[in-house]
């Protein structure tokens, strides 16, 4: 005869089920996030480099800073970094940061840089499933950070800042154009339009 359980209380039973619902539901948060990532290290999809099966040892350091070595903060929270954060978003440019001492990359397993700066992963850069820049066509930036977008940028808020008028007549001339037409075009359609009716 086996001894009877004791007895989980209301509030014991509510936590223990809630814990376990808790790490279900991560779980496959975890998995649906991953199902899209490119791993670095093996470039099959489904997993991180930091994750990858082939990685062979090596330990984790999700809370090192690459620059400084301390484990109480990252990288991105780094006083050595500040200067290097990019306005309001706060991404951070890689390619001013230099040296790296504390970084390790998952692709040679080396350690000062990391594997987007690997010399290996020299001919996909960041772009795992090859491609590069829609703007300038490098590899080592992705095309929200590309300098001369934001080159072209500035070039757009002069124009806006001066009027613009050698650039936008023309737009002026074309739509003005377009605006005669488009009225008589509209009262044709208008007419063509049946009311929807709608029986209770």
């Amino acid at each position: 005869m086996k001894a009877p359980r004791p007895k989980m209380s209301k509030e014991e039973r509510r936590a223990k089920y809630t814990a376990i619902a808790r790490n279900r539901r991560q779980s496959h948060v975890n998995k649906a996030r991953d199902r899209h990532l490119v791993c670095y290290k093996c470039r099959t999809v489904g997993h991180s480099a930091e994750n990858c099966p082939e990685r062979g040892g090596g330990n984790s350091a999700s809370s090192l800073c690459f620059k400084c070595g301390s484990l109480d903060h990252r990288i991105s929270a780094c006083p050595q970094v500040k200067r290097f954060l990019k306005g309001r978003n706060q991404r951070l440019d890689y390619t001013k940061l230099g040296a790296l001492p504390y970084a390790s990359c998952f692709v040679c397993n080396e350690k000062g840089h990391l594997s987007s700066t690997c010399p290996i992963n020299k001919n996909k850069g960041l772009y795992v499933n090859g491609g590069c820049c829609n703007t300038c066509g490098s590899k080592n930036h992705l095309a929200i950070d590309c300098p001369e977008k934001n080159k072209k940028g500035g070039e757009r808020d002069n124009e806006r800042e001066n009027g613009g008028v050698d650039a936008t007549i023309d737009k002026f001339l074309d739509e003005e154009d377009v605006c005669k037409i488009a009225p008589m075009e509209r009262k044709k359609q208008n007419s063509k339009r049946k009311g929807k009716v709608v029986n209770f």
